[in-house]
Order: C-alpha cells, then structure tokens, then sequence
C-alpha cells in the first residue's frame, strides 16, 4: 500500500483517491456477482456506480471509515 507510513489527525491512513477507487471497486468485484443480462456481463461496482451515483459515493465513503482509510487531499 502506497504512503503506509502517513496517518491524519484520526489515525486513519492517507491514501490517493484513485487508489481508494481501486481498492474499492476490487471489494466491491469481490464480494459481489458480476451482473448479466442476455449474454453481457457487468462488474458490480461498474452497474453501482451507473445506476446510483449517490449510492456508490455513500458506500465509498462508509468503507472509507471501515477501513480507517483518508484520502489525499494534497
């Protein structure tokens, strides 16, 4: 994990926001089936993000805290 060593004020460690992406979305993929319709498949963090905006940003930010993670804000 990138900047392991950088903590804020809470504890938490500062990540970049496209690795907080990353890291998400994989969680997301991972604990959730991909999405099928007919022959097409989707990944479940890409149909979250599609359908529900809000949603998508509310989980991110909730596994944020879970995970006592912060973004970069640099």
């Amino acid at each position: 994990m990138n900047n392991i060593d950088r903590t804020d004020e809470h504890g938490y460690t500062i990540i970049s926001e496209d690795e907080a992406v990353e890291r998400f979305e994989d969680m997301l993929n991972d604990c959730f089936p991909l999405v099928q319709f007919g022959s097409l498949s989707y990944s479940p963090s890409e149909v979250l993000k599609r359908v529900d905006p809000t949603a998508y940003r509310c989980e991110f930010l909730n596994w944020l805290d879970c995970e006592e993670l912060t973004i970069d804000e640099d």
